[in-house]
């Protein structure tokens, strides 16, 4: 009956929610399990809640930023990057204002996809694994970020190795935007 009353938002039955008494009382425990949950589930979706795009080749994508991405092979098979972020203004995904805070890095990310073993409407479909081999120094003139690193001849033998741009979410909230270029399709044959 008490919990009927708490959730129908009768205030007098708000206050027995206080006391400690209410523990003993399996109905209460239920009724205050069922109103955890959800914030609980909720709060673990926007911590996880960090968008990963990958950056395609070329200049065509409908992701908030542009990446212009130029690849230049040096004497001994290293290979310079320079990588510029713009905004990109013919997307429909944009941000409210172009990013002042990011992080530059060189790194893996692999993602697996177990669409074909997932058992069931509610299996694991794939999971994303990153790993950050050291982070990239970057300059900022009005609306390009610009990034100029040298990958070695060895690095570059993992297809796994990428360039990427965090946009962490505003005002410290959890999630951001994660933005990935796997080099190797950045190379010109």
């Amino acid at each position: 009956m008490r919990a009927m009353a708490l959730l129908q938002g009768d205030p007098a039955e708000w206050r027995v929610v206080l006391d400690k008494r209410i523990w003993k009382d399996a109905e209460m425990k239920w009724v205050f399990l069922m109103l955890a949950f959800p914030l609980l589930l909720m709060g673990a979706l926007i911590h996880a809640a960090a968008d990963s795009s990958e950056v395609p080749p070329g200049h065509q994508n409908d992701l908030p930023l542009t990446f212009d991405i130029q690849a230049e092979r040096l004497p001994g098979g290293d290979v310079k990057f320079v990588a510029k972020v713009m905004e990109n203004k013919g997307s429909q995904a944009q941000f409210v204002q172009f990013p002042t805070e990011y992080v530059t890095t060189l790194g893996t990310y692999t993602i697996v996809d177990y669409t074909k073993r997932a058992s069931g409407p509610h299996g694991i479909l794939r999971s994303e694994h990153g790993e950050t081999l050291r982070e990239l120094d970057s300059k900022r003139e009005g609306n390009v970020i610009t990034c100029v690193f040298t990958v070695t001849k060895e690095e570059l033998e993992n297809p796994n190795l990428v360039f990427s741009f965090y946009v962490p979410a505003p005002h410290r909230m959890p999630g951001g935007s994660f933005f990935f270029a796997r080099l190797r399709k950045f190379l010109k044959p």
